[in-house]
């Protein structure tokens, strides 16, 4: 099988930006960037979030998506299938050929 056939969930990519609202409370918008993205998310094991949190990062999933697209940032959210996501970490994965896939670590929102 190959890699386009297991991303079988669907991605939002959005830039986050914080402005001050009517009473003076911050409040986030978010842009989507990328859209309709095929992706694979995966819950962490136990001992994977275990080593993460130890270095400070607390994650819940990874998520694969295609190496075409460029441009995503740690302070960046993802949506998969309509779950709500931030990221914390954005790992580009080489091959010969440049950026094959980024594997991206993402803790769920409440």
């Amino acid at each position: 099988m190959s890699f386009g056939g297991l991303l079988i969930n669907s991605a939002t990519i959005s830039s986050k930006s914080i402005t001050v609202g009517p009473i003076g409370d911050k409040v986030e918008i978010r842009a989507a960037r990328h859209t309709s993205i095929p992706c694979r998310i995966d819950a962490l094991s136990v001992a994977e979030r275990e080593m993460l949190g130890r270095s400070g990062t607390e994650s819940t999933h990874r998520v694969f998506i295609d190496g075409a697209y460029t441009g995503i940032l740690d302070s960046d959210a993802i949506s998969v299938d309509g779950v709500e996501y931030e990221l914390t970490g954005v790992q580009p994965i080489q091959d010969s050929g440049g950026v094959h896939h980024y594997e991206l670590l993402v803790r769920r929102y409440p």
